[in-house]
């Protein structure tokens, strides 16, 4: 917590700094005044939502639909126009001139794909390692539940699995080319979940799958990095976004196979003609489908609400996810709310720049029991749900699925937050120095109770068990970094290196109890049951802390847009190992040759982009 505190103060104390330093330099100037004008592009169309910004008083304006703007100047400053998809255009303000029109032209760089590396960007044509890139476009063209599903089939070598048909994360795995799970980096911060994000909310998705492109994050990028961008507030104006979906599930028929009642008395009377044996099957007199008794067509549903604004200086960026999807089994749901805000800011010609992060998600899930499906499936159709006297008909050949749904109650809470906060300082041209600082906090409540109806009751030994879980994890990190590029000529360099601390706690405790007097308090009067009074109630609760401090570099060279190589080196350690294992080394080395790129392939119109490339990384 400490880090923290530490980062926060020296987030307040740069603010405050920076500003008195821009209020200071906006007195120093002459007295303000009124210009307008219009942006354009090179077809002679007005720009609609180019940011107009007046470096000296921090002020500006957003084009209209015509390409207007106007604001108050002072003279000397500088005019800046800005838009995605065109190169920055600037002017002077000249004392008595109040009318500025600016053409725009395409900026083929800002235009160029870029893909999230470790600790950094790159364009797509320069990369030299395995790493697969999720545009928006096609994040957007596609309704997901959840992000693992997102990704399925879009990525060569990512396997994901569906655990479970129950609805909520927590039943989807992913593997990268068969190893373990990946590290999760969203946003920047490393060790992230996939659970705490909402898919409205994705802007990009990056998969570093080799070894070279995965040893800058050290012994977590082991089984490869997923990093996700979340979506970044533009400047322009005030745009509200709404999303909702409604989706209706339906099960697969795999109930077709298996005789129902009035098909089972047949079979029985055929087969008993044939072999006496077949009189054995037992007829309850009953006609139950026992999996339309615990199954039901659900219907799902999920609003997004985003609000975003701002200037060149200033901009943010608020959403809202409500999330309601019920699962197929009767009593099964995923109900989630998460709240996302970004907060960016930019002085001194985008010299100085903070930027804020914050991402809470709350969920609620229903669970039923994990072999409901199966005892319904080989339950004997002729079973009755229900005894004349209305209690559930059970028998030692399995529970009865009604009951086990209706007399168990299974519900899981958890709550994860994420607090970021950057900030990068450009001292001299071509060198940024940042600083980020992260919190991560997880909650977590687990209950799990059963009634004297239960099928452990009536044909067990137990009047009723009752389990109580819960934990809370906090995960802190600092990371202190500089970059440094440069193109001259033909060549173009890229350097990074940093320093990163990250230290997690996390503790949990259980209680479990059985044998209770009466129903009608779930999992919440565990101290009124018998195995407590007795001594036999069982009381378990564990803590635990991990440190991780890494040293990290990474070079990037690139001659003539045709010959590139990559070397980059971790150094970590951990207090996770022993004494005398602790630290490790990762190095990584990859290169890559552009073929489409030489000469004697450049009338091959027929080929996009063809590259070679070799890679190492542990």
């Amino acid at each position: 917590m400490k880090i923290c505190t530490n980062f926060l103060n020296l987030l307040k104390v740069c603010m405050c700094v920076a500003l008195a330093f821009a209020a200071l330099e906006t007195r120093a100037q002459g007295e303000s005044f009124t210009v307008s004008g219009t942006v354009k592009d090179a077809s002679g169309q007005p720009v609609i939502g180019a940011t107009v910004f007046d470096t000296t008083t921090q002020k500006g304006d957003v084009t209209s639909t015509t390409g207007s703007f106007s604001l108050q100047v002072v003279p000397g400053s500088v005019l800046k126009v800005s838009f995605v998809g065109y190169a920055e255009q600037s002017a002077k303000v000249v004392a008595g001139k109040t009318t500025y029109d600016f053409v725009l032209e395409s900026d083929a760089l800002e235009i160029e794909e870029l893909v999230v590396v470790g600790y950094g960007t790159q364009k797509k044509a320069s990369l030299t390692g395995a790493i697969s890139a999720i545009n928006n476009e096609e994040i957007i063209t596609t309704k997901n539940e959840n992000v693992q599903n997102m990704l399925t089939g879009k990525v060569a070598g990512l396997r994901v699995r569906q655990n479970s048909s129950e609805p909520g994360q927590f039943n989807t795995s992913m593997d990268i080319r068969g190893f373990g799970a990946p590290l999760i980096v969203i946003d920047g911060v490393a060790g992230g979940s996939l659970n705490a994000i909402s898919p409205e909310d994705i802007e990009s998705i990056d998969v570093l799958k080799d070894g070279s492109a995965a040893a800058i994050y050290g012994t977590r990028g082991t089984n490869g990095v997923i990093i996700i961008n979340t979506k970044r507030p533009q400047s322009g104006r005030v745009a509200l976004e709404y999303k909702g979906y409604v989706t209706i599930d339906q099960m697969l028929d795999e109930t077709s196979d298996y005789p129902d009642a009035t098909e089972l008395r047949s079979l029985k009377s055929r087969l008993a003609k044939e072999d006496s044996r077949f009189d054995l099957i037992n007829d309850f007199k009953g006609d139950t489908d026992w999996v339309r008794e615990i199954t039901r067509t659900p219907v799902s549903q999920t609003h997004y609400v985003s609000l975003q604004g701002g200037n060149a200086r200033t901009n943010y960026l608020a959403s809202v996810t409500y999330n309601d999807k019920q699962g197929i089994y009767k009593g099964s749901f995923d109900e989630s709310l998460t709240a996302k805000l970004s907060i960016n800011h930019a002085m001194f010609d985008d010299r100085f720049k903070i930027a804020l992060n914050v991402s809470n998600k709350i969920v609620t899930q229903g669970i039923v029991p994990d072999d409901l499906y199966m005892q319904a499936l080989s339950r004997n159709p002729t079973i009755p749900v229900y005894n004349a006297d209305g209690s559930y008909y059970e028998n030692s050949n399995g529970a009865n699925p009604v009951g086990l749904l209706k007399e168990q109650n299974t519900e899981n809470k958890y709550d994860q937050l994420m607090m970021s906060g950057r900030i990068s300082v450009e001292p001299v041209k071509d060198l940024t120095i940042s600083a980020t600082g992260i919190y991560m906090g997880d909650f977590n409540d687990y209950a799990y109770s059963t009634t004297q109806k239960h099928y452990s009751s009536t044909m067990g030994s137990t009047q009723g068990q009752a389990r109580l879980s819960g934990g809370h994890g906090e995960d802190k990190t600092l990371e202190l970094q500089a970059d440094y590029s440069r193109k001259f000529g033909r060549h173009t360099l890229q350097a990074t290196v940093g320093y990163s601390y990250n230290d997690y706690i996390h503790q949990s405790s259980e209680m479990y109890a059985y044998d209770f007097p009466i129903d009608g308090f779930g999992a919440w009067n565990i101290g009124s049951a018998n195995s407590t009074l007795d001594g036999t109630s069982k009381l378990t609760s564990y803590k635990y802390r991990i440190k991780l401090i890494g040293f990290y570099g990474r070079v990037n060279y690139n001659f003539d847009n045709k010959y590139l190589f990559m070397a980059s080196l971790r150094h970590e350690g951990s207090d996770k190992f022993g004494k005398n294992n602790r630290w490790g080394t990762f190095p990584a080395v990859s290169a890559g040759w552009r073929i489409t790129q030489e000469k004697f392939m450049r009338d091959a119109y027929w080929v996009s982009d063809l590259k070679l490339r070799v890679g190492y990384g542990i």
